[in-house]
């Protein structure tokens, strides 16, 4: 009965640290006024060659200084790729409560019409 109480321990033990070992710092969507503010920088671009819907997943930090550093932009279209990281790189973001350094992954899509 002890062994099974040692192991039982272990087990848990080793559970939370595992844990901690694992997790990620990218947390889920930015707050609404700070993907607000993205979606009105980056507007509305031309879809008129590609004709399609174009998704993309951003990956993004906020700097020291409040500018958003685009990390990572995630899509089939090479064209919104670069669309979107001259739009948002190093844009000033003047909210209270956002982390300097946090990662925050943004999705978007763009309709075409």
């Amino acid at each position: 009965m002890k062994s099974l109480r040692i192991f039982l321990f272990s087990v848990l033990f080793l559970s939370f640290f595992v844990s901690f070992a694992f997790a990620s710092d990218v947390t889920g969507d930015p707050d609404q006024a700070l993907r607000s503010k993205i979606v009105h920088l980056i507007g509305t671009p031309d879809l008129s060659r590609s004709g399609q819907d174009i998704q993309a997943k951003i990956v993004f930090t906020i700097n020291q200084e409040k500018e958003i550093v685009v990390l990572q932009v995630v899509t089939t279209d090479r064209g919104a790729e670069d669309y979107i990281k001259h739009k948002l790189n190093y844009q000033s973001v003047p909210f209270d409560g956002i982390k300097a350094g946090e990662r925050y992954i943004l999705h978007i899509r763009f309709k075409a019409k």
